[in-house]
């Protein structure tokens, strides 16, 4: 009996063949990518150590940034009245990645405050603080209390004594709102208005309160619905109706017309007179019986 001969293997198939050339050739490209993602692995681990080794070593107290702020273009009346708002953050650590969304709200809640444009980290420990702000227009009174509003009513922070440098809008039937809300009635809103006109005007200083009681007619339809009280022993400047809301009378444009030719050539709007109506003749004024 003939004996075997040696086994042959099998014969590899075409696809065998070609997908084992594949591996051959991209064998040494396949080694080097693992080497590169070992690498950046490596590199990344030690990036993450490193950031966390300045992040610790910007907690220790050598390092600690406390906040301050720079209140841009801030009134300088009103600066420092924000600045109190914002007292609670004075403590806190610069570095909190959350603090200018902290103090941006807390400054929409700030009654001197009127919109927060941007609260943005400066240089280490400086917190800048971009705003439009209320700013004070006149003291109203409410009973024995005054009250400091911005020229739309809202009322400010505070409550206050009677202070001469402010014009004083008096006779408001409403009384005060929280601060940050607007005062409610047309009798301030009409006072302010008027306020905003004679604030604008050369002799400003001798108004120094504009008196709402009689808004509307309210206590005496035939009296003057608004009167001015001037700095000379409490003179009155008989105005009328309220700005806008005149009826057969003097519009506000000649009212103030009166008055400046009256500070024009008496040095006083109310002509040295107790009592003077300047709301019947449009070029000057009267003297009521």
């Amino acid at each position: 009996m003939l004996g075997r001969g040696p086994r042959r293997g099998r014969r590899r198939t075409p696809f065998q063949v070609a997908t084992n050339n594949l591996l051959q050739r991209t064998r040494p490209v396949l080694t080097e990518l693992l080497k590169l993602s070992v690498a950046v692995a490596a590199f990344g681990a030690a990036l993450w150590g490193l950031d966390q080794a300045q992040s610790e070593q910007f907690r220790q107290p050598e390092y600690r940034q406390y906040v301050s702020f720079e209140l841009i273009d801030a009134p300088a009346g009103v600066a420092g009245l924000v600045e109190q708002e914002l007292a609670e953050f004075y403590g806190r650590d610069w570095i909190d990645s959350t603090l200018c969304e902290q103090v941006a709200r807390r400054l929409a809640d700030c009654p001197w405050v009127e919109t927060v444009k941007r609260v943005s980290k400066a240089e280490p420990g400086l917190i800048r603080v971009q705003c439009d702000y209320r700013q004070p227009q006149a003291l109203v009174q409410h009973g024995e209390y005054f009250y400091m509003v911005d020229e739309y009513g809202v009322r400010l922070p505070g409550v206050y004594g009677y202070q001469p440098e402010w014009l004083l809008v008096q006779g408001v039937s409403s009384a005060a709102p929280d601060p940050g809300e607007t005062w409610p009635g047309n009798d301030i809103a009409a006072g302010l208005r008027l306020a905003g006109m004679i604030l604008d005007q050369a002799y400003a200083r001798q108004v120094v309160a504009v008196s709402v009681y009689n808004y509307g007619g309210r206590e005496d339809p035939y009296r003057s619905h608004i009167e001015l009280v001037t700095d000379s022993g409490g003179n009155r400047i008989l105005w009328g109706s309220a700005p806008g809301e005149e009826l057969e009378e003097n519009s506000a444009d000649q009212k103030l017309r009166i008055l400046a030719e009256n500070f024009r050539r008496h040095g006083r709007i109310d002509a040295h007179e107790p009592r003077i109506d300047i709301s019947v003749f449009p070029s000057r004024f009267l003297i009521p019986a």
